[in-house]
């Protein structure tokens, strides 16, 4: 009995150190609170707030956000590489022996390589803002100067730049570089099925196959395949080899998010779709266009309504609404803010909400149909005084 006993002990205890709080957002898109138990290349396996054992299919699963209690700060120095195919890299630059790639650590100590023709963008700190390359690729000078032309070579030192017209290029130094563009065009991933999109907090984005959970102390890990050519150890000048290696082992306390990537459901960003103004934009003539934030957020000013263009399939949206005050407008003043929020799909509104100083955010969760979905902001009874308006956390959702 007491054998019986030990082994049932055991077993709870190897379960509850598997166990990891998270955040589930469901193609409802409405979070609800879970504990994740296993992750397969079929099922999530998660209990409720009631300990209520649950299997779901990754068709049932958008999103699993980890819920640590403190995120570690990230080093600003990084640099951050975007690819084509949607992932990023964030890690630090080493030397290469390949002038036509990109070499990157990443915070799991596995380097990545990745060819000028992969990417999109090179941050070479995280904060740096990233030129708009369109016709030709765009350099960001540290004085603030963008270049425009084209990456022939990356080294360890230097750019290979050739700017306009000219025939070779020129060796711009690192040091003298915040960030670079590349004009290439995004293109959709291959993935196979159960691939997820892992997120971790320093911000990378990676594809990893057949995922896993395992219990090595002290920290549980995700264990799978990546889609990037990791570098295995060798006795190159830079430590590396040649050799690739597809498996990949992430610490659960250095993941952010795990997304599935389920062909019959796609969640996106809001602000990721084209929008144009459609009326207003100005105040008391003076023109006050949306502007979105680096973190997706979209801050209004009324009277203004905005139409996207929103993909065919476009079946659910969801954003935060608030009033864009702070705490340098006197009370006597942000009494005389507040304004109307009409949401419209087609000639339908589907929802109307009075936004007040005084109004807590308010998280709309709205479906759509085949209609135009516009955002109307209408001016309050006192006029377009301070009615500034924050849309953050805006999803869509996409359902075949």
């Amino acid at each position: 009995m007491k054998y019986l006993i030990a082994i049932c002990c055991s077993l709870l205890l190897s379960t509850q150190s598997l166990a990891q709080p998270a955040t589930l957002l469901s193609p409802d898109l409405e979070p609800s609170q879970v504990t994740l138990r296993s992750l397969s290349p079929e099922l999530v396996r998660v209990l409720d707030t009631n300990g209520e054992a649950m299997e779901l299919s990754h068709q049932q699963v958008l999103r699993l956000s980890m819920n640590h209690g403190s995120v570690p700060k990230i080093d600003s120095a990084l640099s951050k590489v975007t690819l084509r195919d949607g992932q990023v890299i964030v890690g630090r630059l080493v030397p290469s022996s390949d002038e036509e790639a990109v070499r990157v650590k990443l915070d799991a100590g596995r380097t990545v390589q990745v060819s000028l023709d992969a990417m999109l963008s090179l941050a070479i700190q995280l904060d740096a803002p990233l030129p708009k390359a369109e016709e030709d690729d765009a350099l960001l000078l540290v004085t603030g100067e963008v270049l425009l032309g084209f990456v022939a070579t990356f080294s360890k030192t230097a750019v290979g730049f050739v700017i306009g017209d000219a025939d070779d290029p020129i060796d711009i130094p690192l040091d003298r570089i915040k960030a670079l563009s590349i004009a290439n065009k995004p293109k959709q991933p291959d993935l196979s099925h159960g691939t997820m999109r892992v997120t971790t907090v320093d911000g990378s984005v990676l594809f990893v196959e057949d995922v896993a959970l395992t219990d090595v102390k002290p920290d549980k890990q995700l264990v799978g395949t990546s889609t990037l050519p990791i570098l295995s150890s060798g006795t190159t000048d830079e430590g590396l080899s040649s050799a690739t290696s597809s498996r990949i082992i992430l610490p659960m306390n250095r993941i952010l998010a795990i997304e599935t990537t389920s062909s019959q459901h796609q969640l996106s960003s809001l602000s990721d779709h084209e929008w144009k103004i459609m009326t207003g934009g100005e105040v008391f003539g003076v023109k006050m266009p949306p502007r979105v934030t680096a973190d997706g957020s979209i801050r209004l000013h009324a009277p203004t309504t905005l139409g996207f263009d929103l993909p065919k399939g476009a079946s659910r949206v969801v954003f935060t609404v608030a009033m864009d005050l702070d705490n340098t407008i006197p009370a006597s003043r942000r009494a005389m803010a507040g304004c109307e929020l009409i949401v419209y799909d087609g000639d339908n509104a589907i929802a109307q909400h009075t936004l007040t100083p005084d109004s807590a955010p308010k998280r709309l969760n709205l479906p759509l149909g085949r209609g135009d979905f516009r955002i109307a902001l209408e001016a309050g009874v006192n006029g377009p005084v301070l009615d500034r308006v924050i849309f953050s956390q805006g999803e869509l959702l996409v359902s075949e």
